[in-house]
This record gives structure tokens, sequence and C-alpha cells, in this order.
């Protein structure tokens, strides 16, 4: 009997926008798609941990959706040690949702995404302490602390590895599923534009971010991009007073929806 061909997911960062991957998850599922290996970056991390332990997307869900005054005051431990966010609260948070220690404790084979500060070398976490690794690939440079883990101090995974498609390919995927949350639709040049300095630093922020990610999916056979109208400061703005956020998983999934018939002619 021949062997259907395995799958590997690969969640890229993206901040409060991570909550797109929600939305993919939630369709993969409904269409039984299977995931047999996961890895992630900076958000893509949190969700790809929470899922390979806990296969419940609706718990995640939850998660992100809610707990908003708790996740906004364990921001509140300031820091002028090479951020503004101490962290160990961040690190509470994450023991506390995701439950377990170690890579070993999940259910579907993991990989987490941080960067090696002094090197700029990605770091790739497979086994051993599962809740340092996430909080390594969370730490948003001068936001969130560096965290020293295993003799390296260690920031974002989305600096050296915006989305790990290789990371999920060797560990024996067959078909790669990518997801960017970084193709951002920006406004065209308008008549009479003249660039501000606001501008300028913004545009060539989105640009840079947008062209790293694309860089990083050469591994990819399916890349799923949700459209999210909010970025940077303005997503993360929305998210803390209490705005509807349910949109950014609706992202998720109808960009997941669309690429349905591309994953299934791979796995026929």
């Amino acid at each position: 009997m021949q062997q259907r061909k395995t799958i590997g997911l690969a969640l890229g960062g993206g901040g409060v926008r991570g909550m797109a991957h929600v939305g993919v998850l939630q369709v993969l599922l409904e269409n039984n798609i299977p995931i047999d290996y996961i890895a992630g970056t900076s958000v893509g991390s949190f969700m790809a941990s929470h899922f390979a332990i806990h296969q419940d997307v609706a718990a995640l869900e939850k998660l992100s959706l809610g707990y908003r005054r708790d996740k906004f005051f364990s921001l509140l431990e300031p820091t002028w040690r090479g951020g503004f966010v101490k962290g160990v609260k961040v690190e509470r948070f994450l023991k506390k949702w995701l439950g377990v220690e170690e890579f070993a404790d999940a259910s579907i084979p993991l990989a987490v995404v941080a960067t090696d500060l002094l090197t700029g070398d990605p770091v790739i976490f497979k086994s051993g302490l599962l809740i340092p690794a996430v909080r390594a690939s969370i730490s948003i440079p001068l936001f969130l602390q560096p965290f020293h883990f295993d003799g390296r101090w260690l920031v974002d995974g989305w600096l050296s590895y915006p989305i790990p498609d290789r990371v999920v390919r060797e560990m024996g995927a067959d078909i790669v599923i990518s997801v960017d949350l970084e193709d951002y639709k920006m406004s065209p040049q308008v008549e009479h534009y003249k660039p501000t300095w606001r501008d300028t630093a913004w545009r060539s922020m989105i640009i840079i971010r947008k062209n790293l990610s694309v860089c990083t999916t050469t591994h990819t056979d399916v890349l799923i991009q949700p459209q999210i109208a909010e970025i940077g400061h303005v997503a993360w703005k929305k998210y803390f007073t209490n705005h509807p956020v349910r949109d950014m998983i609706e992202s998720g999934r109808a960009a997941a929806e669309k690429k349905l018939p591309e994953i299934r002619k791979l796995l026929a």
C-alpha cells in the first residue's frame, strides 16, 4: 500500500497578525489536510508550539482573541537592558498557555527558530526545553529584552528566518506549506506624492520585511499569504484597545481556502 505524502507547515512571523495562523489551521483541519511537521518563527513559534502540543485550534483561537488585559500587563515590566520589556512575565504566560516543558511533549515534530544576536545566524530548536526557545523566538529587538540561553544571546527568529520552510523540509516533509504574513499591499504612489521622513521609514521597513520573507520561501510548495489591512503599531493598537480583530483570523481562512486545490493536487 502506497504511503501518502507528508506535509510540513511553516508559520512565519508578523506580530499580532499571527492570528491569521489560527484561520489557516482551522481550514487545514476542516478539510482533513494532515500536518506531520510544524515549525514557527516569532509569533509563528507560539502558534506552532501550541498546535503541536494540544492540536486544539478552538483553544488557540480563544488564547489569540482573549486575555488581552493579561497580555497588556505582562508587557508592563520595564528594563533598559537591551529592550523595553524584561520578559519574565511573558515567560510565565508561555508556561501557562503551552503547559509543557520540553519539545518531547509535543505530539507533532516541532521546530522553533530564534536568531543569535552576536553572529546573526538562525538558531533552530527541535529538542530540549521548549519555553526558552519560544521566549527567544518572540524577542522583538529593542522591545523585548534579548534572551540569554544556552550560552547565547537570542532575539526574534524573524531576523534570520522569517518563514522556516527549509526547516520542515529537512524534518522530513514531502510537501511544504508556508504562511507568509508580510504580503502587505501598500497604496501606490499618487499624483503629487512627496515622501515624508515617517512615510519613507515606514515604507522602507515594509519593503525589507516583504522581500526578506519572499527570499525564505525557496523550499515552499504552497504559499499562503493572508491579506491583513493593519500592520505594525496600528495592528497592536487595534488589538489592545479591544477593537474587533477576528477579521485577522478570517483573512487566514480566506487565504488558506484559496490554496486548497493546490494542496489536494500535491497530495494526489
